[in-house]
């Protein structure tokens, strides 16, 4: 079996940080996080609980979206999950859990607004629930999320809920992570995540480069390079080139017909959204 990398943390694990978990709702991509104890080294002093989302950017790199403090971590540790919680054991003995509060004033399904052209704006619509009685104040996104018309303050009653409109405005293809920032009258911040994917029309490439770095003399090392139609329509490939480098070479089981010298092959069409891997070394 050949192991390939396809995605990256920007950080460095210590040794006895922890093998790394993985969540989602068991339906939705977006969803998947990798949960993994990060250790500064054999004593496990200044631990953190990190979460990266498991979707690579265009770059070919891991988002850090979550991270929070352990002190002391045990040896080799991985987070056990049930429920939406995550738990994890540090050496002084204790058992910490991460969660979202069971009392937060208002809570929403992470919403997928669908897909938008980069440079046009799409979106949708986010239904809030209040969990108690409540008078939202504010609600704000960042980029490229965005409010659309809304009337604020708005009053709700416990299980009452609201519509709000969100905008979605893509600035390159791909994946979109992003929150609403939902303030309370009472002071309480809480965060609702929505989703969306960026198009344009054409090929990309994730992780658009990639670099051997440390590579010993006589040895190889793998990466993956995926080739994505980035739109919404059927993109023709009419060739690949090769990397002109003797030290670089592509896996012949992943060049299509065309892409090799010999070949006489007629055009192909790659469909929508589909993907071909090349696996260099």
């Amino acid at each position: 079996m050949q192991l390939a990398s396809v995605g990256t943390s920007v950080g460095t694990f210590g040794y006895t940080s922890g093998a790394p978990s993985v969540t989602s709702n068991g339906t939705d991509a977006s969803s998947a996080l990798v949960w993994v104890v990060y250790s500064t080294g054999p004593t496990g002093v200044g631990a953190e609980l990190r979460a990266y989302r498991a979707l690579p950017d265009s770059s070919g790199k891991l988002q850090q979206v979550f991270t929070a403090p352990l002190g002391t971590a045990a040896k080799f540790s991985s987070v056990a999950t049930d429920n939406g919680r995550v738990f994890v054991g540090t050496r002084d003995g204790h058992i910490l859990g991460f969660g979202a509060p069971t009392t937060s004033a208002v809570g929403a399904a992470n919403t997928d607004l669908g897909t938008a052209a980069v440079g046009a704006t799409g979106g949708g619509t986010v239904t809030i629930t209040a969990t108690r009685a409540v008078t939202v104040s504010t609600v704000t996104a960042a980029a490229p999320f965005g409010i659309g018309t809304l009337t604020l303050p708005r009053a709700l009653a416990k299980g009452g809920s609201m519509t709000v409109p969100v905008t979605f405005s893509p600035t390159a293809p791909g994946q979109a992570d992003g929150a609403l920032t939902v303030t309370t009258s009472d002071g309480e911040t809480d965060l609702l995540g929505v989703h969306g994917v960026g198009t344009k029309d054409g090929l990309g490439a994730t992780p658009a480069t990639i670099g051997f770095t440390d590579v010993p003399t006589e040895t190889s090392s793998r990466q993956t390079v995926n080739v994505v139609n980035t739109g919404t329509t059927v993109a023709t490939v009419t060739g690949v080139t090769l990397p002109a480098s003797a030290a670089l070479k592509v896996d012949p089981a992943t060049v299509p017909p065309w892409g090799r010298p010999s070949s006489r092959l007629p055009q192909s069409r790659c469909p929508s959204r589909s993907a071909r891997r090349r696996r260099l070394r």
